[in-house]
């Protein structure tokens, strides 16, 4: 199942994005969040991953494009790191091509220590900039 559910992700011009393979053991770029609702207005449920498994958006897990389910990875931005599991698909192509490598739940983004915010439409919207590595399970 693919997801268009993305938040809105606008560059801030806070660093430089290298473009890296996509199948680096380490990748730097975008990370945005996303939640039930902007999925709901986005035209689908908002309630189920692409995995099958319900979304929760306090729970520690993310959506990358390539990344087995069940595979974890360590999100780093700036001096806070955090497991997460991959359970879901994203972000999408138009993302992707804005340098979003990896998009997370609320609680996931917050623990990293990112600051949300809103646009006028309702659709919360936030991003930094972390690295993702593989880990070994």
């Amino acid at each position: 199942m693919s997801r268009s559910c993305l938040a809105l992700a606008f560059l801030t011009g806070s660093g430089i994005l290298l473009p890296q393979p996509a199948g680096a053991a380490r990748q730097t770029g975008l990370a945005t969040y996303y939640t039930q609702a902007s999925c709901q207005r986005e035209g689908t449920s908002g309630i189920w991953t692409a995995s099958g498994e319900r979304y929760d958006e306090s729970a520690i897990t993310c959506a990358h494009p390539t990344a087995s389910f069940g595979s974890r990875l360590k999100l780093t931005h700036q001096d806070r790191s955090i497991i997460c599991r991959i359970n879901d698909r994203g972000p999408g192509r138009n993302a992707q091509a804005r340098g979003v490598i990896v998009d997370m739940t609320p609680a996931t983004y917050d623990a990293l220590g990112g600051k949300r915010g809103r646009t006028k439409q309702g659709i919360a919207w936030g991003e930094i900039i972390v690295m993702i590595e593989a880990v070994d399970d």
